[in-house]
């Protein structure tokens, strides 16, 4: 993104969609909440298993990430009520004025990017449960993609 953060200069928020995700979310909606919260990202979650995940109020504001396996754990906003932690889908909305809090360096993760802007800025979370949800990026997913592109066929008849 940090590479191609000129293409996005009108300053209206745009979609980011990890390309080895599977899942029938309702865009509109994820749009819809994003520019109603006017925070500067939203955030496709889940509670399912994953072993890092990001913390969540009881609103859904982002402040903080932990790794289950590790016990590591950073808040980036000082919660005033016991936080959720959520699995990241891989599915955000974001608004221009985040390349504001990109680092200096080429290489760095999402995690990272959206706990520094947590500090100043909202990040909303966006809670799609009832949403079919695959990472086909992990080889034991594969033949379930089979099943989840049905089932997104069905849906929009294609």
């Amino acid at each position: 993104m940090k590479k191609a953060s000129h293409f996005f200069s009108d300053g209206k928020p745009f979609l980011v969609y990890n390309v080895d995700i599977l899942s029938i979310i309702s865009l509109k909606k994820l749009v819809d909440l994003h520019i109603n919260s006017n925070s500067i990202a939203t955030l496709a979650i889940q509670d399912r298993k994953s072993s890092r995940k990001f913390l969540f109020d009881d609103k859904l504001i982002l402040h903080g990430w932990q790794n289950e396996k590790t016990r590591e754990e950073i808040i980036a906003r000082k919660p005033q009520i016991k936080l959720t932690a959520y699995s990241f889908s891989g599915i955000q909305i974001i608004d221009p004025k985040i390349f504001n809090y990109f680092p200096d360096k080429d290489v760095f993760s999402l995690v990272e990017l959206y706990l520094t802007a947590a500090k100043d800025e909202m990040i909303m979370g966006y809670e799609h449960n009832d949403d079919q949800w695959l990472d086909v990026g992990r080889i034991e997913n594969v033949s379930e993609a089979e099943i989840v592109l049905n089932n997104i066929r069905s849906i929009y008849q294609v």
